[in-house]
């Protein structure tokens, strides 16, 4: 099974706390050198239903974003969301800041994150930017030339923490950037036969699996289409290989669209009053 997925991002765009994202510009701008691709785009060039991953990656001023990673030591951090939104750190999901001229977002995580994480002594906490190419609010460079620092100082100016706490919350938090050149890549314009069958028509031991391969119905950008992938991949193997060989399910996918609930339900949030409670 070939893994057609994290091609989101790339190990050298990874840089340190004062590093800019866009020091990694050589990737984004010369994403055929990219390695994580190679094995992809050699299988494309040899058989027509392999899947056409240039659509994916043609365009990365438009599939790039910038985002962040902050570990902060004081639970200042987590008092002021919890001030702010009424949930427990790491309880109430994604915070986007829609005015901003980044269109940041924020996400604290619940712990632990990773082995030996944990106790309310270190808060993990992710944010990105969809407009990396913008210039921030308060920082007035490109969210791409920022350093960790600086990226931080802009994500607190925008929780208006007052003076002395968004010192601690600084002076106390590490913040990583990582340029993700083809973080959205499988959102692109595409048409069919871009994305491989999860079982190539003739293949007998062969399948492609993840973000790139096609699920019927489904969504990508989540971690259940790489599951689907490999499950159909499995199931599809299995059967080949004779009676006595075990067998799987693929469950089948819950459509909402046809659920008229669902969909006066999805209605009324994108219309009511921001003072009426969601139901």
């Amino acid at each position: 099974m070939i893994h057609l997925a994290t091609l989101l991002r790339e190990p050298s765009a990874l840089p340190q706390p004062h590093a800019r994202p866009a020091a990694c510009a050589k990737w984004v701008n010369s994403p055929r050198e990219s390695l994580f691709w190679l094995l992809w785009r050699t299988l494309a060039a040899k058989r027509q239903d392999f899947g056409r991953p240039d659509s994916f990656i043609g365009k990365v001023s438009e599939s790039k974003w910038v985002s962040f990673t902050v570990v902060t030591k004081t639970p200042k951090f987590a008092e002021v969301l919890f001030q702010l939104t009424g949930r427990e750190f790491g309880r109430g999901g994604l915070i986007t800041f829609k005015g901003s001229g980044w269109f940041l977002t924020i996400h604290p995580y619940f712990d632990p994150v990773f082995p030996g994480h944990g106790g309310k002594k270190e808060f993990v906490w992710w944010g990105y930017g969809l407009n990396p190419d913008s210039e921030g609010d308060y920082v007035k460079k490109r969210m791409s030339d920022c350093t960790g620092e600086e990226l931080l100082e802009e994500a607190l100016r925008h929780l208006r923490l007052d003076d002395a706490a968004h010192q601690e919350v600084k002076s106390e938090s590490t913040c990583v950037p990582c340029m993700m050149p083809y973080i959205t890549s499988q959102f692109m314009p595409r048409k069919a036969g871009d994305r491989p069958a999860v079982r190539p028509s003739g293949a007998e031991n062969l399948a492609f699996v993840g973000q790139y391969a096609e699920a019927e119905k489904d969504v990508v950008f989540t971690v259940e289409y790489s599951v689907r992938t490999a499950k159909m991949a499995i199931k599809s193997l299995l059967e080949s290989a004779g009676p006595d060989a075990p067998r799987i399910e693929v469950e089948p996918m819950y459509e909402g669209y046809r659920n008229l609930w669902e969909l006066m339900r999805a209605g009324w949030i994108s219309l009511r009053p921001s003072w009426w409670p969601i139901i």
